[in-house]
């Protein structure tokens, strides 16, 4: 009997600790980051022939936002994007193997994005809660361009119009806090701000790995 009732109130617990964070009235704060930074390396290197055919990298991406819970299992909320990429290839080698004279391109891209956005947590049992979400906002992306041959830099804006969706998983390690992996995808429509440039469309894939906070 006493084991009965030890398992009804255990059930019942994890039940009602899995529905607490997202009940109506609650909020959340969220934080992640490409997958790819947390697993892969940040400056790859490699040689091609024997000469100092050089390409670094740096590659970064974060993501923060914050929600209420406007029903059971919904929220809404705000997000804030920030991506950050840098690339210096030698694109002119040197005269001999390992010769470092040669001339180097360097390329960095950010790009800042605000994104209102509703997800939805399936109400199932235990500490996993599946769910998805869908947003729309707005994107600035910069760029730019130096050649060692070249006495100009090459810079240029996009603005415009993203749609995200995403679908992932939540596992609540308690009350307040869980740790998320997303699959996400975003479809950019950017203007160019320069007369001379086209306007620029995107397509992305990526994965998100990050933690909320609930209270």
């Amino acid at each position: 009997m006493n084991k009965r009732i030890f398992l009804y109130i255990f059930f019942i617990s994890v039940f009602n600790i899995g529905f607490a964070q997202t009940e109506k009235g609650r909020m959340i704060l969220t934080a992640n980051t490409d997958v790819k930074l947390l697993f892969g390396k940040s400056q790859p290197e490699h040689t091609h022939n024997d000469f100092d055919d050089v390409i670094k990298s740096r590659d970064y991406s974060f993501k923060t936002g914050a929600g209420y819970f406007i029903a059971d299992n919904l929220s809404v909320g705000i997000s804030a994007s920030y991506n950050y990429n840098y690339t210096r290839q030698q694109i002119f080698l040197g005269t001999y193997p390992g010769d470092k004279s040669g001339i180097y391109r360097e390329t960095l891209a950010t790009s800042l994005g605000i994104i209102p956005s509703a997800t939805y947590f399936f109400p199932v049992n235990g500490n996993l809660k599946p769910n998805l979400s869908v947003g729309a906002g707005y994107l600035i992306t910069k760029g730019q361009e130096v050649s060692d041959n070249s006495s100009q830099n090459i810079n240029k804006q996009y603005t415009g119009l993203s749609l995200n969706g995403s679908a992932g998983i939540a596992y609540f390690i308690n009350r307040s806090v869980s740790f998320d992996l997303n699959l996400q995808y975003s479809r950019n429509r950017l203007n160019s701000k320069n007369a001379d440039d086209h306007n620029l469309r995107q397509n992305l894939f990526g994965a998100l790995a990050g933690i909320s906070v609930y209270f």
